[in-house]
């Protein structure tokens, strides 16, 4: 093109494909925030349920002896 015309079509076009680009970056880094702390909380969770099946085991084997 070369022309200012063309220039500033061109630089439109680009912003565009800029601003597109910002969102689905946006979008996808709220994904991974959400996935992050649902991980967490499933660790959590993970480590309370872990910790009551070690309790309920030593329990058990108290009984046992």
């Amino acid at each position: 093109m070369g022309t200012v015309l063309g220039d500033l079509k061109l630089t439109e076009h680009l912003s565009n494909e800029l601003e597109e680009v910002r969102n689905k970056f946006d979008t996808m880094h709220e994904a991974l925030e959400k996935a992050t702390l649902e991980r967490d909380a499933y660790k959590k969770k993970f480590i309370l349920l872990n910790s009551k099946q070690v309790d309920q085991k030593k329990d058990i084997d108290s009984l046992r002896q």
